[in-house]
């Protein structure tokens, strides 16, 4: 992709909704029978400053709009009738209940903590951006989703697109190149929002993209030289290697840029191999998510139930 490429596929892209969800404030609701546990389980997730975005309230609180959150915190189990009062304003409103229940025994150790907050960017992804960019603990979590969850997209993107290879001659030429504008578009809407989670000004775009091309830049060639190659093998063998390709490629990205905007350094082409590295094991564990059609990425091992309802 030259640099007329790169403007070109810029302009293409909308930011507006982004820029929109970013600058709105969320909006949590936590709920607790003893509101000063309440409170303390509230500076353990969302952290000290967190008071103007997170409501804790107690079940017999009957004045609360649970529409009006971006997701429901419950400290221990929702009382039954007020989980099916709450449960059927949601469906009737054609919203689904986001719902994360916390057993009141359950660690608070750091990793448990940022599991925790993982799984609410998950079940909140569509805000996820927002819950990085107002609360600081939940940064890491938010960024994580982001990558993951575009790097997933990508990867099920390169399944699709190798299909066309079946066709002898010309299939191989299309799949060779037709999906990177694709692809890159995806990334660049991923540094997108990272910048918006580290406080960019999103009203610059091209601010932002300048910025980052020295950090990404790297990353966009070797991974279009390798999918490139990966695109030349038959149908069988082209599909595997161009999933990881660009799951890998495009979580080294993410990590490249996230790296830049928390401590503003680049890394070196061996970094950026490492971190790609990274990316390749990443894709064996999340191997059963990567199915076509999938909705949500390996998020960090959990019990949880059907529905939008996760349970710790």
């Amino acid at each position: 992709m030259n640099i007329r490429d790169f403007v070109s596929v810029i302009r293409e892209l909308s930011f507006t909704e982004i820029r929109h969800e970013a600058m709105i404030p969320p909006r949590v609701l936590l709920v607790s029978f003893d509101i000063e546990e309440g409170e303390r389980w509230r500076t353990l997730i969302f952290g000290d400053d967190s008071r103007p975005f997170v409501e804790v309230v107690s079940p017999s609180t009957l004045d609360v709009d649970p529409l009006a959150f971006d997701g429901i915190v419950s400290i221990g189990a929702l009382p039954l009738e007020l989980s099916r009062s709450w449960a059927d304003r949601f469906r009737r409103a054609h919203e689904e209940m986001r719902l994360i229940e916390v057993q009141p025994d359950q660690s608070v150790l750091s990793e448990d903590l940022n599991h925790l907050r993982r799984v609410i960017c998950d079940l909140c992804r569509d805000r996820s951006v927002a819950f990085g960019r107002y609360l600081e603990t939940m940064r890491e979590a938010a960024t994580s989703e982001i990558v993951a969850d575009t790097s997933r997209v990508n990867a099920q993107f390169a399944a699709l697109s190798n299909i066309p290879a079946i066709i002898p001659v010309v299939g191989n030429m299309f799949a060779a190149g037709a999906d990177f504008l694709v692809l890159t578009k995806n990334q660049l809407m991923m540094m997108y929002r990272l910048a918006a989670i580290y406080d960019r000004d999103l009203d610059d775009r091209w601010q932002v993209y300048s910025e980052l091309a020295p950090v990404v830049g790297a990353g966009f060639l070797w991974r279009t030289t390798a999918r490139q190659a990966a695109a030349m093998l038959p149908f069988a063998l082209g599909a595997v290697p161009k999933v990881a390709i660009a799951y890998a490629g495009t979580y080294a990205v993410g990590q490249a840029a996230r790296l830049y905007y928390e401590h503003g350094c680049t890394l070196s082409g061996s970094e950026l191999g490492r971190i790609y590295e990274e990316g390749l094991q990443a894709v064996n564990s999340a191997r059963g998510r990567l199915a076509i059609g999938s909705e949500h990425e390996e998020r960090p091992a959990g019990p949880a139930i059907a529905g939008q309802t996760d349970r710790f």
